[in-house]
């Protein structure tokens, strides 16, 4: 499947990309909405906080009002809109409108789009903010990624294990993710294909802060790609203990609490898939794989263990891992790989002891890692973090 881009409008036609979030604990929300041109150039923004909304449909058919308030208030009378939410496009294409919460919110919906000279309403891919490209699947600015990681010089890697801190970010913003993820980078065709798994903050993705097992892949590391099951991918096994977007807890707590949970990825020697396990139970897990043509060949290039987050150009970033520089190396304080171990063609995990590691912090007055190094109770480990505010 190939991932959906942003596409332009008809000329003399504007996009509205409308979206929202909604806090079931507090009925409140938020939404935003973006305004592009034929030629793809932003000609307007905005967000709306919502202090109280019924339900997510409530929250989602408010999008469509405030960015059909805002179009009008531009001048825009020939518009495009995308909204990820299937049942407010459904209710709008269709020209009726359903009882419940929301119904005098689409009275307004209907009123705002009667005073247009035409106008079109389909459905789009959630607009997330994915991991390694520039511009989210429903077109919204370009973004930041900053990673604090540790990854192999290229060559022949079968997989890798690890114990992964587990850290919440309660006031990341909807707009921003942060995590961590044990990835392959597979070679093909001059460009490399990448697969991973680990564990987030998306609210963006979920419409909520909860800390969340992930996986992800993309054909080369510059097209958009494809979170948990959004598309066909990733393979979750029948009855797994996680699947791809469940939450995790508990989490740590700065200080007095260290929790983590261990996965692992390895080439499968038998089928040639890559499989994702789960360590941390009472037993080995089997997760799930990705099928082996998501990651071709006889082996992955290259193998890392990351820290990341990701947020708006000209604004400022999340916390990465607990928020903290990992200077103290304190587990209760920094987030951390711990318990590394490496996987040979056979399936054999063993410690890494010949394996040439490198460190990568792109922006390493924000976020960094510590030295990859060997412990004698934490085995091959390393912390990695930093603080909320950066810019840049």
């Amino acid at each position: 499947m190939k991932p959906r881009v942003w596409s332009k409008p008809p000329l003399d036609w504007v996009k509205l990309n409308v979206d929202a979030s909604f806090d079931a604990d507090a009925l409140s929300g938020t939404v935003g909405a973006v305004i592009r041109d034929h030629h793809a150039n932003f000609a307007a923004t905005i967000n709306w906080k919502l202090d109280f909304v019924a339900d997510v449909e409530a929250a989602e058919a408010h999008a469509v009002r405030v960015g059909l308030e805002f179009a009008a208030l531009s001048g825009c009378s020939r518009i495009v809109i995308n909204s990820d939410s299937t049942s407010v496009v459904e209710a709008l294409s269709a020209g009726y409108q359903p009882f419940g919460a929301a119904a005098a919110i689409y009275e307004d919906c209907f009123s705002l789009l009667d005073d247009l000279v035409q106008f079109d309403i389909s459905h789009c891919q959630p607009c997330y903010l994915t991991f390694v490209e520039s511009i989210d699947t429903c077109g919204n600015p370009k973004m930041n990624e900053k990673y604090a990681m540790w990854h192999t010089e290229p060559g022949k890697f079968y997989g890798l294990r690890a114990d992964m801190s587990i850290w919440g970010s309660p006031n990341q913003e909807y707009s921003q993710e942060s995590g961590a993820a044990i990835q392959m980078y597979c070679a093909e065709g001059g460009h490399y294909r990448l697969i991973e798994a680990g564990f987030h903050i998306a609210p963006s993705l979920y419409h909520n802060r909860d800390v969340r097992f992930f996986t992800y892949w993309t054909k080369d590391t510059k097209t958009a790609g494809c979170y948990n099951m959004q598309c066909k991918g990733f393979v979750p096994a029948r009855g797994a203990a996680l699947v791809p977007g469940q939450a995790i807890a508990p989490q740590s707590t700065y200080g007095e609490l260290d929790h983590y949970a261990r996965l692992s990825i390895n080439k499968d020697p038998k089928t040639g898939a890559w499989i994702l396990y789960r360590h941390d139970l009472h037993a080995p897990s089997f997760l799930g794989h990705f099928p082996s043509e998501l990651c071709p060949g006889e082996a992955a290039q290259i193998q890392a263990l990351t820290g990341f987050v990701n947020y708006r150009k000209n604004a400022r970033g999340p916390p990465m891992g607990s928020g903290q520089f990992p200077d103290n190396e304190d587990p209760k304080k920094s987030a951390y790989f711990k318990q590394v171990k490496a996987y040979d063609s056979k399936g054999h995990a063993w410690n890494p002891i010949t394996t040439v590691m490198l460190p990568l912090a792109d922006k390493p007055d924000c976020y960094r890692p510590s030295d990859f190094l060997l412990d004698f109770k934490k085995g091959y480990m390393f912390y990695y973090g930093g603080p909320s505010d950066c810019v840049g």
